[in-house]
């Protein structure tokens, strides 16, 4: 049995609306959209201040893992590439922070 709508009581994740024009006609690469969306969800989700994401929490996350089970290139790299493409495109940001003595990307 198909189903049939989502489910009463269910959680909604705000999305810029930007989302829906001109950066979905823009990506081709179904890696960058999917790394986009899950980012935004990880970030919505976060309760720390400020909000950012490591490299290793986005290839850590089980729900972006499994989402590319045809990829021909290993998951980590793919999740990669998905991310490098939104941070070009700007949609996502990349920094640097000093976590102790060592500096980490987010």
């Amino acid at each position: 049995m198909a189903e049939e709508g989502f489910p009463s009581g269910t959680a909604y994740t705000p999305v810029p609306n930007q989302v829906f024009g001109r950066l979905l006609e823009g990506i081709v690469d179904i890696a960058e959209l999917k790394c986009t969306l899950r980012a935004l969800w990880l970030l919505h989700n976060r309760k720390d201040a400020p909000r950012y994401l490591t490299e290793a929490d986005i290839l850590a996350d089980p729900v972006l893992c499994r989402s590319f089970p045809s990829s021909k290139e290993p998951t980590k790299d793919t999740i990669l590439r998905g991310l490098r493409l939104a941070v070009e495109r700007g949609t996502l940001l990349k920094n640097r922070i000093v976590e102790g003595q060592d500096w980490e990307d987010v």
